[in-house]
């Protein structure tokens, strides 16, 4: 698609699409950025549905290449602000390794955050349907858009995803939106008021500093990060503590009033009981089985998550497991940042209730 006649093809085909149908296009990297492309471009934008890259080593010219993936203009599958992330299981575990050798993180807010100069940042004289591509290629949801990209300076404001509706050939600066107190959370805000935003319906990100003057942004990415598994280690620590303490005081004979078997091995006076050495999954049974459920410090039923849920994170923050599995709230199947702020309200005032 090196000529203007490979966008005459892709023009027609898309009139070829069923009302549900979708189609996958080969095209050069070019197609983002070269100006003549700009009008079709801006056209095209709002039917894409995912943009990848392929590998040079399918071509004989040392040209990049990428697949271009759109849907009929009537499909409903279509939303720009759903995106299905299925993270590398190797790259996830070398992130956390990397990330495990940092010194003790003292601001979590602003090492959970992707800060400058990590980000990739927007000119005010760049086209928006590039933009919008753009964003779509690299999977992100927001960015800053700046007079001079380069030197960080000028700061516009930012651009959603989610937000931009392409009209036609314009500059990014039509669809830029200025930062606000409520957009921003503090560097040294806790990790726990993160998964509390970015856990409700619409809040995808915020970003990390003030209006003026901001240092990141923060995702539902980044809800996998070492900083949001140490914050839980605490808690998950103090809520086990919390079992251990409502059976010693309400289940005292657990090991006759029950079948749960605890194995242990003789460590003296470092172990009070065999209850030291059971799992979250031991001691919710031990409760569950005597019937003591109703002990613990909070109405269940009142909660998007079930005790059973706590237990299966506090089995994915053991095993460094992905805390977030769907970047949409919309999902049954895989875990949201909805589901792990449901999951946190219920763990963190089982812990913090009297």
């Amino acid at each position: 698609m090196t000529r203007s006649t490979g966008l005459l093809f892709l023009e027609r085909s898309l009139h070829v699409l069923t009302e549900d149908g979708n189609g996958v296009f080969l095209t050069t990297r070019g197609f983002k950025t070269e100006e003549t492309k700009g009008p079709f471009r801006s056209y095209l934008a709002p039917k894409v549905a995912d943009v990848e890259s392929v590998d040079r080593d399918h071509f004989e010219a040392d040209i990049p290449h990428m697949l271009l993936k759109v849907n009929s203009p009537g499909s409903e599958e279509f939303d720009p602000a759903i995106s299905t992330i299925r993270p590398d299981p190797s790259e996830v575990e070398a992130q956390l390794m990397a990330s495990a050798t940092s010194p003790t993180i003292s601001e979590p807010a602003r090492h959970t955050a992707t800060c400058f100069p990590d980000l990739d940042e927007y000119g005010a004289d760049d086209d928006a349907a590039f933009v919008y591509l753009d964003l779509y290629y690299e999977d992100y949801d927001a960015a800053f858009v700046f007079d001079d990209p380069e030197q960080l300076e000028g700061l516009r404001g930012y651009v959603s995803r989610a937000e931009m509706e392409i009209r036609g050939e314009e500059p990014v600066t039509e669809h830029v939106l200025p930062l606000t107190d409520s957009d921003c959370v503090a560097p040294g805000e806790e990790v726990g008021t993160v998964i509390e935003r970015l856990g409700r319906d619409g809040e995808r990100f915020c970003f990390v500093g003030q209006p003026d003057d901001p240092e990141g942004i923060v995702t539902r990415f980044d809800l996998n990060k070492i900083p949001v598994y140490q914050y839980l280690y605490v808690l998950l620590a103090r809520f086990e503590i919390r079992l251990r303490e409502i059976i010693r005081e309400h289940v005292p004979d657990w090991e006759t009033e029950t079948d749960i078997h605890i194995h242990t091995t003789y460590v003296g006076d470092l172990a009070p009981d065999k209850l030291a050495g059971g799992t979250v999954g031991n001691l919710l049974d031990i409760l569950s089985e005597a019937d003591e459920m109703q002990r613990l410090p909070v109405d269940l039923e009142s909660y998007g998550a079930t005790i059973w849920d706590v237990k299966d994170l506090r089995d994915a923050v053991a095993h460094y497991n992905p805390l977030v599995h769907s970047m949409s709230n919309d999902t049954e199947n895989d875990w949201t940042a909805g589901d792990l702020r449901a999951r946190h309200k219920l763990l963190r005032d089982i812990v913090e209730s009297n």
